[in-house]
């Protein structure tokens, strides 16, 4: 064979072995340095070394001890591996995995606090919660948190499954970019599957949140915006006072699926602005509401998309609007559920709401279980200006004390 005929392929093969060794490089920048391994003593007791040396790092829970055979607790091994993390303080990406198809029990609460120094994803874990009055995992302080296919469980009586959210703004303890991947949190809680306070511009996708509580002041999800709730934690100082508003913007959900099969509601939230929840579902089996919408001030909520379809037919309304603010003003909300299953009125306001001023709001709604369920409890209450209502027949509709903006019943639109 000529050398003008070798020389291509001798090319090829040289570019496909770059290649190769580009790729495997880019895999062992994954793995853990030999300098950077975990001593585990049969006790269960761990001597981590060396473990700010390593670029990129994958630690499992079984590497600092933790049993993960949902009989021991593991809170100990768990909480010793997070804070060799955050003793080494890098920006080096970490990852935190649990052992798939197994549980991790804990007795105590999960100290996933103050990681603000680089991005920490905790992937593959299922936690087992067996405490009672305390929450589960507790990450508020922390932020560029990733969360991948990560199974909460109240198996006793916890009072929130993950909670995350601001410490500290002034010390840059604040919450965002964090992202959630199938994060599962099911079982049973006092106050809430999930607690968010203020942890801003985050992604949310495909999560599966329950709550079974039989108390009626449980919710599946809490949003809160002011720290209404005065949430605390036993590692961090929450420095923030009650009921005093922060940036909460800009929050995506693909999927959300928010389901209360206790006493009590889905969704809470106050204070967001700039959300959107994309091909989502909200359900409750004990009356209410799906979405508890809570005004301390005026233009609280602003420029939510609410994708949602509320579930069961046992739902008073999709949204109840509430909170000390008698007067509240909601600004760009937009409500798209093909087929509600409210039985009273989809916004209701509770008592106390003197007036609502809705601003630019938009309604979609095809169909609903109930017929002619009302748009709104008492129309009176209501001031609108819309950029467009969509409902099936003008039995769904009636006059707001002003309106202006599109209105199209079945096929009769009006622009007032």
């Amino acid at each position: 064979m000529r050398l003008h005929q070798v020389l291509p392929a001798l090319v090829a093969l040289v570019a496909m072995a770059v290649s190769s060794s580009s790729n495997i490089a880019d895999a062992q920048s994954w793995l853990p340095t030999e300098g950077a391994k975990v001593i585990v003593t049969p006790d269960h007791t761990t001597t981590p070394t060396n473990l700010d040396t390593f670029a990129t790092r994958i630690v499992t829970v079984r590497d600092y001890g933790a049993a993960c055979d949902g009989n021991n607790d593991d809170t100990p091994a768990i909480n010793a591996l997070v804070t060799a993390i955050r003793k080494a303080a890098t920006t080096a990406p970490t990852v935190i995995r649990g052992q798939p198809g197994q549980f991790c029990m804990v007795n105590s609460t999960v100290n996933l606090t103050g990681l603000q120094f680089g991005q920490v994803r905790i992937s593959d874990l299922a936690f087992k919660c067996e405490m009672t009055g305390t929450p589960c995992v507790d990450a508020l302080g922390s932020k560029l948190l990733e969360w991948d296919n990560v199974l909460i469980f109240g198996d006793a009586n916890p009072t929130i499954g993950l909670q995350v959210g601001r410490v500290n703004s002034s010390n840059m303890q604040f919450c965002d970019n964090d992202t959630y991947r199938h994060l599962r949190i099911r079982g049973n809680y006092s106050v809430a599957s999930l607690y968010d306070f203020a942890c801003e511009v985050s992604d949310w996708s495909h999560a599966l949140l329950t709550n079974t509580s039989s108390l009626s002041t449980a919710y599946v999800a809490i949003f809160d915006g002011s720290n209404h709730w005065n949430i605390t934690s036993a590692f961090v100082t929450e420095a923030l006072a009650a009921d005093t508003q922060q940036s909460f913007t800009r929050n995506t959900f693909v999927n959300l699926n928010a389901q209360n099969f206790g006493a009590g509601k889905s969704i809470w939230m106050e204070n967001t602005t700039g959300w959107t929840l994309l091909g989502s579902y909200a359900e409750v089996t004990a009356g209410g509401e799906c979405v508890d919408l809570y005004t301390a001030s005026a233009g609280a909520i602003q420029d939510v998309v609410f994708d949602l379809h509320c579930e069961n037919n046992s739902a008073r309304s999709t949204f109840l609007v509430t909170g000390p603010n008698a007067n509240p003003t909601l600004h760009g909300l937009t409500y798209n559920d093909e087929y509600p299953e409210a039985t009273a009125a989809l916004f209701y306001e509770d008592a106390g709401i003197s007036t609502v001023a809705a601003r630019d709001l938009t309604v979609k709604v095809v169909n609903s279980q109930t017929a002619n369920v009302p748009l709104w409890n008492t129309p009176s209450k209501w001031s609108v200006s819309t950029r467009g209502i969509y409902l099936p027949a003008s039995g769904y509709y009636s006059a707001p004390n002003a309106i202006s903006g599109l209105v199209c019943l079945g096929a009769t639109c009006t622009m007032h």
